[in-house]
C-alpha cells in the first residue's frame, strides 16, 4: 500500500511541474513587449513606461508649437488639450471597412497662437461630444506604416497591409525626455502575419537636425527564425486646418525639389514631408483618395519608382488632388533572423506668415574618403539655413561660429552664397584669431524656401587630441541670428547648429607651429601681432615629433612657406636648424624670388625638431589681416603611414595704424517689382559685401556715403536713368547712436551723408570695426517714379571716412 502511494506522489509532482511550465509559457506569449528589452537599439538608453498618451509640443517660436502624439489631444471645440487621458495606445487597433482604423495612430498637429488644434490628417469625429468617439477618430483614414510582400503595388489596403490594423498586438507605451527637454514617444509590440514574426517599435521623435520637424519611425526586428523579405510603405490622408473646415482637404500636392519629398500649402497652413533623415524613404507619390478603399501603392511604376523619378523643382505640382493624400515607400528589405531594420520620414506643419528656420552644419573630409578623420586632414564646413516658412520673410543678420581648439581655419577660404547661387568670398578679417571666432554679417532677407550658405576650410591640428570630448569628438557650433519680419513684435532669435567631428588618435603625433613678432614692439614670439608699412616682422616655424609618439617621421618630407602679398622676405635672413644640428645654417629662398621658403627634411625622431626663422618687411599699403601658414608634404612615418599635408597654425599680422576702408558693399539689391503705373518705394532685400573700416586711434570719426544722380546715376543697359521727383531717389535709414535704432530716412546726394548722426569712436582699440548692421536689409530705399522704364538698373555709391574735428 505504501509503495502505491509513493508512485502517485511522484506522478503528482511531475504533473504539477508540467502545469507550471505550461503556465509560464502562456504568460510569456501574451505579455506586452518590453520596450527596454526587446533587442532593438533605438537610440534611447532608458524608456519610461506610460499608461495614457503624452503630448509635449515643440515650441517653434513665441506663438506656434508643433505637436505630436499617439492618440487624442483635442477637445470637441478644436482646442489643443494635452490631458485627454487617452489610454487607447495599447489597445489592438480596430479596422472598420477597408479604410478606417482606430487607436495607436500617429497624430501630428500645429498649436496655433490661439491654442487651436490644427490637424495634418483627416480627423473623424473630431467635434463629437463623445470622447470615446474622438479617441477613435484620431487619424482614422491614415494607415501609417504598412508591411507588404516585395513588389506588391496593385492592392495595398489599410485593413490588410497596415502594421497597426493587421496585426500588431501585445503593445506597450513609453516616453523619454532628452537633455533639451524634448520628448520621444514609442509603442512596442508583436507583429505576426503570414510567415512574418517581428518585434516592432513605432516612434515619434523630434528631428535631430531640424527643430521644425518630427520624425516618424519604425524599427523591425525579425524573430521568425529565418531570413524574411518585405517592403515598407507609409500612407496618410491629409487635411489641414480646424476640424470644422474642409478647404484644406482637397488641394494640390507639390514637390519639395531634389527628390526630398512633398508639401501641401493652402489657406493659412503648410505641411511638409521629407526624407532628410537617417533611413528616409526612397520613393513617394501624391495620391487622390477618391474611394474608401484606396490603394496606398497606387501611382508607383512596376519597379517601385514614384514621383521622385520626375526630378521636379521646388513648388512644381505633383497632383491636382480631389482629396489630398500621399504615400511613401522604401526599397525591398532582406532581414536575417534577429537583425533589425529602421524606416523613417519627417513631417512639419506651419502657419502663414511665420518663418521656420532650418539650420544645419556639416563637413566633408577633403583629404580622404575613408570615413575617418585624422590629424592634418582638411575639412570643408558648410553652415546652411533655410526658411521653411509659409509666406514668410526672415532677416538673416549674421552668423557666429566659435572654432574649437584642434581646428585651424583658413581665413581666405570663407565664402557665402544665396539660394545656391554664385559663391562670394568673405573678408578674412571676419575671423578673429585671438578669440577663434568667425563672425559673418549676412544682411540677407530669406523668404519661403530661400537659403543662405557659408563655407570654410580648416585643418585638424595635432592639438585636437587633447581637446576631444569623452566620445572622441571635436564639437563645433554655429549660431544664426535673425528676425521674423512679418510677425508683429518679433525680436531677434538665435538658432544653433552643431556638428561632431570624430578624430582618430594616431600612433604618430607631432607639433607644428608658426609664430611671429614685430621687431619694433614685441619682445617674444606669439601667434598674432600688429604692424604697419615698413615694420620688420620676424617669423619662427617649429616642427617637432612628440616625445610620446610611437612612430617617428622618416626622411623625404618637404617643409614650405609661401609668403603672402604684403610682405617682402629678407633673403639673407632665412636660416634652418635640423634635428641633429647644434646651430642654424643659412638657407635663403633659392630661386623662388622671395615668394617661397622651402627645404627638405631628414628623419626626425621622437623629441627632435626642425626650426626655420626669417624676417620680412611689411609692404602692405592698406589695413587688413595677413595670415601665414607653413606646410609639410611628402611625409611618411616609421610605421609606413603617409602623413598627408600637415599645416601649421596661422601666424596673424594685423596691419593697423592706417585709417581706411577694409571692405565696402559690392551690391545693394532691391529685388524686382511690377510698377503698373504706380509710384513704388522699394527697400533692399540684401546687402552683398560688408562695411569694414580701420581706425586705430580713439578719435571720433564719421562714415559717409554719397550718390550723384546728375552724372551717370542709376541706369539700365539701354542708358535709361531713374528719375527723381525732387525729394530724392535713393535713401538711407540713418541711425542715431546704435544700429538697433529705428532710424530716419535721408536722401543721398553728391553731398556726403553720414550713416549715423553720432560719431563713431574706437574706444576699445579694436583691430577692425564692422558697420554692416547700419546698412543691412531694410536700411536702403529706392523711390521709383510711375513712368520708370523696365530694366535692371545699376549705379555707384561713394564711401568716405573723416575724423570729427568738432569739440564739446
Amino acid at each position: 500500500m505504501g509503495k502505491i502511494q509513493s508512485i502517485f506522489k511522484y506522478i503528482l509532482i511531475i504533473l504539477l511541474g508540467l502545469f507550471f511550465i505550461l503556465l509560464t509559457t502562456l504568460v510569456r506569449v501574451n505579455a506586452a513587449v518590453d520596450g527596454n528589452n526587446d533587442g532593438i537599439d533605438d537610440g534611447v538608453s532608458r524608456w519610461s513606461k506610460g499608461s495614457v498618451t503624452r503630448s509635449d509640443p515643440i515650441k517653434l517660436n513665441n506663438s506656434l508649437s508643433l505637436g505630436y502624439s499617439f492618440g487624442l489631444t483635442t477637445d470637441a471645440n478644436s482646442n489643443y488639450t494635452p490631458n485627454t487621458s487617452d489610454n487607447t495606445m495599447v489597445k489592438d487597433s480596430e479596422t472598420n471597412g477597408s479604410l478606417n482604423m482606430y487607436y495607436s495612430k500617429m497624430n501630428i498637429f500645429l498649436v496655433s497662437p490661439s491654442n487651436k488644434y490644427i490637424s495634418s490628417t483627416f480627423q473623424g469625429f473630431a467635434t463629437s461630444s463623445n470622447i470615446a468617439s474622438r479617441k477613435q477618430g484620431v487619424s482614422m483614414t491614415s494607415p501609417d506604416f504598412l508591411i507588404t510582400k516585395p513588389g506588391v503595388y496593385s492592392n495595398v489596403l489599410s485593413d490588410t497591409m497596415s502594421v497597426l490594423g493587421n496585426k500588431m498586438t501585445d503593445k506597450s507605451y513609453y516616453f523619454h525626455e532628452d537633455s533639451d527637454g524634448k520628448y520621444t514617444y514609442m509603442i512596442a509590440g508583436n507583429f505576426k502575419r503570414d510567415n512574418y514574426n517581428f518585434v516592432v517599435e513605432l516612434l515619434l521623435r523630434p528631428s535631430s537636425t531640424n527643430r521644425t520637424l518630427v520624425q516618424r519611425e519604425m524599427y523591425v526586428r525579425n524573430v521568425s527564425g529565418s531570413t524574411q523579405e518585405f517592403q515598407v510603405f507609409f500612407g496618410e490622408d491629409t487635411k489641414m486646418g480646424l476640424a470644422s473646415s474642409s478647404y484644406a482637404d482637397a488641394v494640390p500636392i507639390k514637390d519639395l525639389g531634389n527628390n526630398h519629398g512633398i508639401f501641401i500649402a493652402a489657406g493659412d497652413y503648410k505641411l511638409s514631408i521629407t526624407n532628410e533623415t537617417e533611413d528616409g524613404f526612397q520613393h513617394y507619390v501624391a495620391l487622390s483618395r477618391k474611394t474608401n478603399a484606396p490603394n496606398w501603392a497606387d501611382r508607383y511604376d512596376s519597379n517601385g519608382n514614384g514621383d521622385e523619378k520626375r526630378n521636379l523643382n521646388y513648388g512644381e505640382t505633383l497632383l491636382d488632388s480631389t482629396d489630398s493624400a500621399y504615400s511613401l515607400s522604401w526599397d525591398k528589405t532582406t532581414l536575417a533572423n534577429n537583425q533589425v531594420a529602421h524606416f523613417s520620414s519627417t513631417i512639419g506643419e506651419t502657419q502663414s506668415p511665420y518663418s521656420l528656420m532650418h539650420a544645419n552644419k556639416t563637413y566633408k573630409n577633403e583629404t580622404n574618403n575613408t570615413g575617418k578623420n585624422n590629424i592634418n586632414d582638411k575639412l570643408k564646413f558648410t553652415l546652411n539655413i533655410t526658411n521653411n516658412g509659409y509666406n514668410a520673410n526672415w532677416n538673416y543678420r549674421q552668423l557666429v561660429d566659435k572654432i574649437p581648439e584642434g581646428l585651424q581655419i583658413d581665413p581666405n577660404s570663407i565664402k557665402k552664397s544665396f539660394n545656391n547661387g554664385t559663391e562670394v568670398s568673405i573678408n578674412p578679417s571676419d575671423y578673429d584669431a585671438s578669440t577663434r571666432t568667425l563672425t559673418v554679417p549676412i544682411a540677407q532677407s530669406l523668404t519661403d524656401n530661400q537659403t543662405e550658405k557659408v563655407t570654410f576650410e580648416a585643418n585638424i591640428t595635432t592639438d585636437a587630441i587633447s581637446h576631444l570630448d569623452s566620445s572622441g569628438n571635436l564639437k563645433n557650433t554655429g549660431q544664426f541670428f535673425g528676425t521674423d519680419q512679418k510677425v508683429t513684435g518679433s525680436t531677434e532669435e538665435t538658432i544653433d547648429a552643431s556638428v561632431n567631428i570624430p578624430v582618430e588618435k594616431p600612433s604618430f603625433s607631432s607639433t607644428f607651429t608658426k609664430q611671429l613678432k614685430n621687431e619694433s614692439t614685441d619682445s617674444e614670439f606669439k601667434d598674432s601681432t600688429e604692424g604697419k608699412k615698413g615694420d620688420v616682422i620676424d617669423y619662427l616655424i617649429s616642427y617637432k615629433v612628440d616625445s610620446g609618439s610611437k612612430d617617428y617621421l622618416q626622411s623625404g618630407a618637404t617643409i614650405t612657406d609661401e609668403i603672402p602679398a604684403g610682405l617682402e622676405v629678407d633673403e639673407s635672413s632665412v636660416y634652418v636648424k635640423g634635428p641633429k644640428d647644434t646651430n642654424y645654417y643659412y638657407q635663403g629662398t633659392h630661386y623662388h624670388e622671395g615668394k617661397l621658403i622651402s627645404t627638405g627634411m631628414n628623419a626626425i625622431e621622437q623629441g627632435e625638431s626642425v626650426l626655420i626663422k626669417f624676417s620680412a618687411t611689411v609692404t602692405a599699403n592698406s589695413v587688413g589681416l595677413i595670415t601665414n601658414t607653413a606646410n609639410i608634404t611628402g611625409g611618411t612615418t616609421s610605421g609606413g603611414q603617409a602623413t598627408g599635408e600637415m599645416v601649421s597654425n596661422g601666424a596673424d599680422l594685423n596691419i593697423k595704424n592706417i585709417n581706411g576702408f577694409i571692405q565696402v558693399p559690392s551690391l545693394i539689391n532691391f529685388g524686382a517689382v511690377n510698377l503698373a503705373g504706380q509710384q513704388e518705394n522699394l527697400t533692399n532685400t540684401s546687402t552683398n559685401g560688408e562695411l569694414i573700416v580701420s581706425h586705430p586711434d580713439d578719435n571720433p570719426f564719421n562714415v559717409y556715403v554719397s550718390y550723384d544722380n546728375s552724372k551717370d546715376g542709376l541706369q539700365n543697359s539701354n542708358g535709361n536713368k531713374l528719375s527723381s521727383d525732387g525729394s530724392g531717389l535713393l535713401f538711407i535709414k540713418q541711425k542715431n547712436n546704435s544700429s538697433t535704432n529705428n532710424g530716419t530716412w535721408h536722401p543721398l546726394s553728391s553731398e556726403a551723408t553720414p550713416i549715423r548722426t553720432a560719431s563713431f569712436q574706437n574706444t576699445n582699440q579694436e583691430e577692425n570695426l564692422n558697420f554692416t548692421d547700419y546698412i543691412g536689409v531694410g536700411d536702403w530705399q529706392l523711390k521709383l517714379a510711375p513712368d520708370t522704364v523696365p530694366g535692371a538698373y545699376n549705379g555707384k555709391l561713394t564711401w568716405t571716412m573723416v575724423d570729427d574735428i568738432t569739440t564739446s
